[in-house]
C-alpha cells in the first residue's frame, strides 16, 4: 500500500503564473504562492511553488494573477538541485490537481478626505 500525499493549501500569489510549453509539447503552469501562518511575533510566511501540468493550467493562467487569494490541493514534495554558483537549493513544490480562486487583491485603503462632510444629519428618525 503506498502512503497518502495530499497537501491542501490557501495562499496569496506572490506575481502572475506563468505558462510555459516545454520541448516535449507539454503545457505547464508554474505559479508561486506566500501561505502565511499565526500572528504577531509568531506569524510567518511559508514559500511553495505550485505547478500544474496540462490544458487546465493554461485555461486557468489569465486568473492566477499576483495578490489573489487562492485554494489548492496537489502532492507536495521536496524539489532540490546545484545553482550555478554550485551552492544546492531546495524548494517546496505542489503539482497541483484543483485550484480554486478565492478572492482578488487586498483593496488599497484610502483616508476620506478632509473635504467631505462625514456628519450626521440632525433630523433623522427611526
Amino acid at each position: 500500500m503506498s502512503d497518502i500525499n495530499q497537501f491542501t493549501f490557501t495562499g496569496r500569489l506572490t506575481k502572475d503564473a506563468e505558462v510555459r510549453t516545454l520541448e516535449s509539447g507539454k503545457t505547464l503552469l508554474v505559479a508561486n504562492v506566500a501561505i502565511n501562518t499565526g500572528y504577531g511575533n509568531n506569524k510567518k510566511t511559508t514559500y511553495i511553488k505550485m505547478q500544474q501540468w496540462g490544458a487546465s493550467g493554461a485555461n486557468i493562467a489569465s486568473y492566477l494573477t499576483k495578490g489573489n487569494l487562492i485554494g489548492a490541493s496537489g502532492q507536495l514534495s521536496l524539489n532540490k538541485w546545484v545553482g550555478k554558483d554550485g551552492v544546492e537549493r531546495q524548494d517546496l513544490v505542489v503539482d497541483v490537481f484543483s485550484v480554486q480562486l478565492l478572492g482578488p487583491k487586498p483593496a488599497t485603503v484610502t483616508a476620506p478626505s478632509s473635504t467631505e462632510d462625514n456628519s450626521e444629519p440632525e433630523d433623522v428618525t427611526f
